[in-house]
């Protein structure tokens, strides 16, 4: 881009010349979605070559190295320690499941132990197998196999033995390459562990059995000592006398208890009133009751004074019934009165007070008597009390023999029961803890599986084969796509073109593309890129845009016309010049003849006006073509008249 000369803005991210390296890496960025879409074709072919490379990889291995499965289950029933649980299921704290899956998983490698596996090479029918027959020297037959090493990958190679999870199924499996052989196999290993199972299952039976007998004779002798104790007891103490002392004795001690509990209630009371009756006679507000007065008002000197004072008062009354009250026998009357109401009340007084000691004297009296009761009845409570107590712990002795004797009866009881259960199981099929539940199956292939084979290697190889196509991208420094332009910081990026290709209802070539399919994928991708050169020439001033590419044939032209035509649907008078004086092709594209061009302008043979032609009179787009540049020198490109070309241009 060049600047107008009034144009106060520099120019727009001027090229340094130089690329810089995408982070210090060799590998650059790259899009995989159009890596993908580039390569579709080679990575569909990848994936038939897979499926045709596995199928013949499934082949070889089919016929090199095959190997043939054969299955069957046991199924893990009701053991005899089942019985046992019945007597030991207080202490052992393991949950049932728990207790089944160490079962199972024992019983699993049991399966593989030396001592069946050793029986199972025992047998007949797998010393003929082909599989028997691969450890035998062929140079000498009489000789003994190996039987280490039989065992050895029998075990580690083609047996397989594991619980399923969930359920109470043990899977066995016997792996072979020969299709004859891994169905006998599998069933003489059952066939042993099975019958050694059983030998097992007889012996622990009569192993339980002796100790349920054993446990049974230790309840018998338990409980006869239990009945001895207790009848050594009764004759020596005799319950029911026994329980008649043990009666009487607590009646007793319940009524000592009831006098201690009564009398020590009327300690309190007759503490109480002597505690007042001190407190009243300390502080002088002593009060007699009625009774009190009345009994001093009986007294005979107390009844004497009362009699004469009431003679006193009668007489003055009868005298003032005839005198003036201020006379003198009426003076000498009131006088008496008074002095003898007087000695009435010393009297009364003086006997209060005697009252009051004498009562003192009782309350102390009477706490001292229910203290001194009190006292003589705690030693009769006492041995109440531990006469009780012993008769009830002789009493609670006997029951305690009762209650072993009864726990001593049901466990003799219990013992019996799962004695009579071990009989039972020790005789009925169920009694062997694993059973046949699935047969072995008929041997079938294992490997090579198709279905796994194929596809694997099919994947394998489309993996690799994408996985070289991503490296060669990433190794390839070349700018093949916008994210590939993003690498290089001093370049900003305008717009983006897409392919072609990618309008299927399109022209196929890009030529005029905006002329012919104005409503398409292509010309709606060249006004988005004219919108953004537009924003920028115009924010800064530019009127003329060089279009170039970084190869020969890599669509600069194309992209130049179709964006002149852009320019002129916006409104804008555009000069399109050729200056590819090397492959010139925009006459060719505006079907126009060769004529005057940018080399007659710039040699002086033309002016721009007799070299500019308008291919359509309904578009504001004039094209210099590059004229007779055969045999011009690209200095013509680097001199003043270009520049002065180029500014006739502008002014237009």
């Amino acid at each position: 881009m060049t600047a107008h000369p009034s144009s106060p803005f520099p120019p727009l991210m001027p090229p340094s010349g130089m690329a810089p390296q995408a982070g210090g890496s060799r590998f650059k960025p790259i899009d995989p979605l159009r890596v993908l879409r580039e390569h579709v074709r080679a990575l569909i072919v990848l994936a038939v070559v897979g499926v045709v490379v596995g199928v013949a990889v499934w082949g070889l291995l089919r016929l090199t190295m095959p190997r043939y499965t054969s299955m069957a289950q046991l199924r893990v029933s009701s053991t005899i320690n089942e019985v046992w649980k019945g007597i030991t299921s207080e202490v052992d704290q393991r949950t049932n499941m728990e207790r089944l899956e160490a079962f199972m998983q024992d019983e699993a490698m049991r399966i593989q132990s030396e001592e069946i596996l050793n029986s199972v090479l025992d047998r007949p029918e797998v010393r003929s197998t082909h599989w028997f027959a691969s450890y035998v020297d062929p140079k000498s037959p009489d000789a003994l196999p190996n039987l280490r090493n039989a065992r050895e990958d029998l075990a580690k190679d083609h047996l397989r033995v594991f619980p399923i999870r969930g359920t109470t199924l043990i899977h066995v499996s016997v792996s072979t390459p020969n299709e004859e052989d891994p169905d006998k196999i599998l069933a003489a290993i059952i066939d042993v562990y099975l019958q050694r199972l059983r030998l097992s299952v007889s012996d622990e039976n009569m192993a339980t059995q002796v100790t349920f007998r054993q446990e049974l004779d230790r309840t018998e002798r338990a409980i006869q000592d239990l009945e001895k104790r207790m009848q050594e007891f009764l004759s020596r103490e005799g319950l029911e006398s026994l329980k008649s002392e043990s009666s009487a004795a607590a009646i007793e001690y319940q009524n000592y208890a009831t006098q201690q509990a009564q009398l020590a209630m009327a300690l309190d009371q007759a503490q109480q009133a002597y505690d007042a009756m001190v407190e009243a006679r300390q502080s002088g507000q002593y009060q007699p009751s009625p009774q009190d007065l009345l009994e001093i008002e009986a007294v005979p000197t107390v009844r004497a004074q009362t009699d004469r004072l009431r003679q006193l008062v009668e007489r003055r009354d009868a005298l003032l019934a005839v005198l003036a009250p201020n006379h003198m026998e009426i003076k000498r009357l009131e006088a008496q009165i008074a002095a003898t109401e007087a000695d009435r009340q010393r009297e009364i007084d003086r006997l209060v007070r005697e009252s009051q000691a004498a009562d003192l004297e009782n309350a102390a009296k009477a706490v001292e008597a229910i203290k001194a009761q009190l006292a003589a009845l705690e030693p009769k409570l006492a041995e109440a009390s531990r006469r009780m107590t012993d008769l009830t712990s002789r009493l609670t002795q006997y029951e305690q023999m009762e209650d072993m004797l009864m726990r001593a009866k049901e466990e003799r009881q219990r013992a019996a029961d799962a004695l009579a259960s071990v009989r039972v199981y020790s005789t009925h099929p169920s009694s062997v803890p694993v059973q046949r539940y699935a047969s072995p199956t008929e041997p079938e292939l294992s490997f090579p599986l198709p279905e796994v084979t194929i596809p694997a290697v099919a994947l394998l190889i489309l993996a690799g084969g994408t996985g070289v196509i991503f490296l060669r991208e990433m190794l390839d420094q070349r700018v093949k796509s916008p994210s590939d332009a993003r690498m290089f910081t001093d370049v900003q990026l305008l717009g983006v073109l897409p392919d072609v290709v990618e309008d299927p209802n399109g022209p196929a070539r890009m030529e005029r593309v905006v002329e012919k399919d104005p409503t398409g994928l292509m010309a709606e991708a060249f006004r988005q890129l004219r919108t953004g050169l537009l924003t920028q020439m115009d924010r800064r001033g530019y009127k003329t845009l060089a279009v170039t590419a970084a190869q020969p044939g890599s669509g600069a032209s194309s992209v130049a016309q179709n964006l002149a035509v852009s320019l002129a649907h916006n409104g804008r008078k555009v000069l399109l010049i050729d200056a590819n004086l090397r492959r010139p092709s925009q006459h060719r594209l505006f079907e126009l003849g060769e004529g005057p061009g940018l080399a007659e302008v710039l040699r002086g043979q033309a002016t721009l006006e007799e070299a500019m032609r308008q291919p359509s009179q309904g578009l504001d787009v004039w094209v210099l073509s590059a004229g007779g540049a055969h045999d011009a020198l690209p200095e013509l490109l680097e001199g003043q008249r270009l520049r002065s070309v180029l500014s006739q241009a502008e002014t237009r």
